[in-house]
Order: C-alpha cells, then sequence, then structure tokens
C-alpha cells in the first residue's frame, strides 16, 4: 500500500496492462511467501478466478476488503479503465492506493467482475495463522510504513521462517 499519492505500483499495473491485453497477469507485492510445499497447486488455484476481471486477496478484516498486494488481473480495456480511474483519484487526492482501489469497487463505480482468493489459501496479516500452515499457497505479509520506513518486517519475516523451521529464505530457481 503507497499513500500520500504515491503512484509507482498502479502505474506498473497500467503499463503491464497495456502489454498483455487479451491475457492474464499476477501482480503482487515483494512481501509475499509461497509456500513450496504447495507451489504446485498455484496454476489450478489462479485458474479458479479467470472468471472474474480482477480478483484480489482478501484483506481479513485489516480495514479493506481487498488486499491489492496480490492480484489476478484480465488485461482488458475495462480494467485498464479501472486502473486509470484509480491513478487520477490517486494523484488527485494524495491518498492510499488501496483504499482508492475499495472506495471505487464499493461505491460500484465500476463494470469489471471482482473476485476475492479464499483466505485460506492467499493468507494476509500482520503475523501469519499457523493455523492456515499446511494448507496455504500464498502468506501476504503486512508491512507498517511509518514516515516511509518499513517497521516490523525483518522481525515478521524471521518469525515466519522460525515457524517453517527454516534457516535462510529459500530462492527457487527454475
Amino acid at each position: 500500500m503507497f499513500c500520500g499519492g504515491v503512484s509507482v505500483k498502479i502505474e506498473l499495473i497500467i503499463e503491464k496492462i497495456k502489454e498483455n491485453i487479451g491475457d492474464y497477469i499476477i501482480f503482487s507485492d515483494a512481501t509475499i511467501f509461497i509456500n513450496e510445499k504447495n507451489k504446485e497447486k498455484l496454476s489450478n488455484f489462479f485458474e479458479q478466478y479467470k472468471n472474474y476481471d480482477i480478483s484480489f486477496a482478501d484483506n481479513n478484516g485489516y480495514g479493506f476488503n481487498y488486499n491489492i498486494g496480490l492480484i489476478l488481473l484480465k488485461c482488458n480495456e475495462n480494467a485498464l479503465k479501472f486502473f486509470n480511474d484509480v491513478l487520477i483519484d490517486l494523484i488527485t487526492n494524495q491518498s492510499c492506493d488501496q483504499y482508492i482501489v475499495n472506495m471505487i469497487i464499493s461505491n460500484s463505480i465500476t463494470n469489471l467482475t471482482i473476485g476475492c482468493f479464499d483466505n485460506s489459501k492467499i493468507v494476509c496479516g500482520d503475523n501469519f495463522n499457523r493455523q492456515h500452515k499446511e494448507e496455504f499457497l500464498i502468506y501476504k505479509s503486512f508491512i507498517s510504513h511509518t514516515n516511509g520506513l518499513v517497521v516490523n518486517y525483518k522481525s515478521r519475516f524471521d518469525k515466519f521462517l522460525h515457524l517453517f523451521s527454516l534457516k535462510t529464505p529459500m530462492l527457487h530457481k527454475e
């Protein structure tokens, strides 16, 4: 989530929609963790959301319905218009990107079909909920922005690694 009218994320999404018209793309923040044990299930998981124009992570009651840190997008003119509207609103009002996305959707100022990922598979939060340890596909960690600085991210990352008995981040190359 970027606040104060910072628009780099939305500008990048717009650029990628234009480059991929007719296809689907997945956009994610850097603060996601993919469950190594369930990575082969990701393709089928996302496939079931292709009947929507845009699908977001479920924000699990943290202030907004949709978390824009993980998005499956159908690259079409409707999605392009939606994110262009978000960009204009973001710059005009100097607000937060996630807030604007949620307000446009909640005010029904769009003709898009919107999906929300199963929150036991795509888990969002400040701290990882252990009840999802075996079944989750992706964990989207929240970060706090204080005067432009990221707070507590390393601490949560260390706790997450400890939960899965990992000593260092796992990097996967194919």
